[in-house]
């Protein structure tokens, strides 16, 4: 929250590197950990060793740790969360899986329209509504976006697309252009 707040109020400013994305899917279940096991929730990342992208390391760190907290969340005692990645043309594509109890149509059109609401997870979680709001506004600063397919009882997908690291700095100028077109239309 205090992050999506300073990018409200200061704009949002990236520090764009090479990020490979196991290690930062690692780190993240290593920090919530605690959370998935108070669950018996068997969590793994399938995530290879030589995927980079081209991101905001903490931004899609936030990304990462809201997506799943929330599949881990909405999924139930004994359950799986599976972090994957893949690459298509110029873009990694990163998936996480859930076979919690899904999503409704009208929680899924919530979603794809930025409405803020939040509902109670499998024990009871409780939740700001803001967090997929703010992933996806990072997500669209660091040029990538969001797709979430569902089907009640059986899980959620969360897939999100981010530039694949070429090995040269990308156009500096272009993640300007993003962040002042994100703010034009927040000030809206």
């Amino acid at each position: 929250l205090l992050s999506w707040a300073n990018s409200q109020m200061n704009g949002m400013q990236t520090s764009m590197s090479k990020v490979n994305m196991k290690h930062l899917a690692n780190s993240v279940l290593l920090h919530l950990k605690p959370q998935y096991e108070s669950k018996f929730i068997n969590a793994v990342s399938e995530i290879a060793e030589d995927v980079f992208v081209y991101a905001d390391i903490e931004m899609i760190r936030l990304v990462i740790r809201n997506i799943f907290s929330n599949a881990a969340k909405f999924t139930s005692e004994d359950g799986n969360i599976t972090i994957k990645a893949h690459t298509e043309n110029d873009l990694v594509w990163i998936t996480i899986t859930d076979n919690g109890k899904g999503l409704t149509p009208i929680e899924l059109e919530k979603i794809n329209s930025k409405t803020s609401f939040s509902t109670p997870g499998t024990n009871n979680e409780k939740g700001t509504g803001l967090g997929l709001i703010l992933c996806k506004d990072f997500l669209h600063v660091n040029n990538g976006e969001l797709v979430v397919t569902s089907e009640m009882q059986k899980g959620t997908t969360f897939a999100f697309s981010l530039p694949f690291y070429s090995g040269q700095d990308e156009n500096v100028d272009k993640q300007k252009d993003n962040i002042r077109a994100l703010i034009r239309s927040k000030d809206r």
